[in-house]
């Protein structure tokens, strides 16, 4: 992981996408795309919306897996990479309840 902050820090509208960058190496793709998959399930950010979800649905599609990208991949793939429906996790509705 790569990034230019620290605690406390205020980030700018103009500058949210570009926080931080998660950065694997493999053998192979294979190896690097898996390596990729579980670093960004592992990965925690608090205090601002991140597209991490997005990220490991475009990594996890076989399109993606096998090289088969162009600049409208995600275009081309939107149904697939992006739900219609949004799941809340039953942890941030409890923290909710809490909160109330």
């Amino acid at each position: 992981m790569d990034h230019g902050i620290s605690a406390g820090q205020t980030i700018s509208p103009f500058y949210d996408s570009m926080i931080a960058k998660l950065i694997v190496n493999g053998k192979d793709r294979e190896s690097a795309l898996n390596q990729a998959i579980q670093a960004l399930e592992q990965t925690e950010v608090a205090g601002v919306v991140t597209n991490a979800a997005f990220l490991k649905q475009i990594l996890c599609h076989d399109g993606f897996a096998t090289g088969r990208v162009d600049t409208h991949f995600i275009e081309q793939h939107q149904a697939a990479l992006i739900p219609s429906e949004v799941t809340i996790p039953d942890a941030v509705i409890a923290i909710g309840a809490l909160y109330v």
